[in-house]
């Protein structure tokens, strides 16, 4: 809900051991990892093997998503990717060696049909 529970100084080491431990935004690790001195000697401890992928895909017709919505994540389920779809958008989860075939996947097949605009987000971050 975007309330901070807890801010405090931590060095890098504090915030590995916490980024295992606790619940952190994606979007706040970018935010955080760039300002805490020392953090690159310290990331290569983290596993990065979870990539969060969000769509919007427009236009956009409330209750009747066309053929340019939906031929993304049937083509995503044809490469085995389970993608959630929601009213306001859609995402999935793959490994960092399927980011890229799938973003490819959801690009081109929305544009393929009919799309005007795609927005694409993608989250990394430690599992």
């Amino acid at each position: 809900d975007g309330e901070v529970a807890e801010a405090r100084f931590v060095t890098a080491d504090e915030l590995i051991g916490l980024m295992s431990t606790e619940p952190f935004l994606p979007s706040c690790r970018g935010m955080i990892l760039p300002l805490v001195p020392g953090f690159e000697r310290c990331a290569a401890r983290l596993r990065w093997d979870a990539v969060r992928v969000e769509f919007t895909i427009e236009p956009f017709v409330e209750a009747a998503p066309g053929p340019h919505v939906t031929a993304p994540v049937d083509a995503l389920a044809a490469m085995g990717i389970e993608a959630e779809v929601g009213p306001f958008g859609s995402a999935c989860e793959v490994g960092p060696e399927q980011a890229g075939a799938a973003i490819s996947t959801i690009v081109q097949s929305a544009i393929e049909h009919g799309a005007t605009h795609i927005n694409v987000d993608i989250s990394a971050g430690p599992t």
